[in-house]
């Protein structure tokens, strides 16, 4: 969670700052392009982050089962 908002924080003062730089009246300059550019990839990051922390608990929830059923196999034995 803390490195989320590291990366969100990053991402705000970076655009904010390209933003700045290019203030020249147009909307499409390269620094505005660039800024939502960053900003895209961090939203694309934090989602496949979150999918990555999803398959790792479904991971661990698979062995878990496993592991008690292996537990459960032995006992009856």
């Amino acid at each position: 969670m803390l490195g989320f908002i590291m990366k969100f924080l990053l991402t705000v003062i970076v655009s904010t700052w390209l933003i700045m730089q290019g203030t020249t009246g147009s909307f499409l300059s390269i620094p505005v392009l660039f800024a939502i550019l960053v900003f895209a990839l961090f939203i694309w990051d934090s989602i496949i982050s979150y999918r990555k922390s999803e398959e790792r608990k479904e991971n661990l929830q698979h062995l878990n089962d496993f592991f008690k059923y292996k537990q459960s196999k032995y006992r009856g034995l």
